[in-house]
């Protein structure tokens, strides 16, 4: 297992859908990406849980079936969001290859947040 802070999880979660979604992924690195979310998805659950609470106790009356913080609170709302996002998760340690994801249309942006995941053979010669 690796940890991860709750903000990066965050941060990853589009990249990760795109890569999950992808049709054109091969059958092995589909499976692992595919353990591999329903893995988060616990951990990001319990992230909304407790983002719930904090937004129930600082919101005003739902407008439109919505809940939102009330101006004069952000701040303090703000300030009990940041531990919450520094918090560690336990996440299963995967490696894709890096030329597994040639056909998978990243961004660069994509890229940088799914860092963890890849692992570039090139990048470990010129380590060594």
């Amino acid at each position: 297992m690796a940890r991860i802070k709750v903000r990066e999880l965050i941060e990853m979660q589009v990249s990760l859908n795109k890569l999950v979604t992808c049709e054109t992924l091969g059958a092995g690195v589909s499976f692992r990406l595919l353990g591999f979310a329903k893995s988060l998805m616990k951990e990001m659950r319990d992230y909304e849980e407790v983002r719930l609470k904090l937004v129930a106790k600082y919101a005003g009356d739902p407008k439109n079936g919505r809940r939102e913080v009330l101006p004069q609170n952000i701040e303090v709302f703000n300030e009990e969001m940041k531990p919450l996002l520094e918090e560690e998760a336990d996440i299963p340690e995967v490696k894709i290859k890096l030329n597994e994801l040639e056909r998978a249309n990243l961004s660069p942006m994509d890229m940088a947040n799914l860092d963890f995941l890849i692992e570039d053979d090139h990048k470990k010669e010129q380590e060594k």
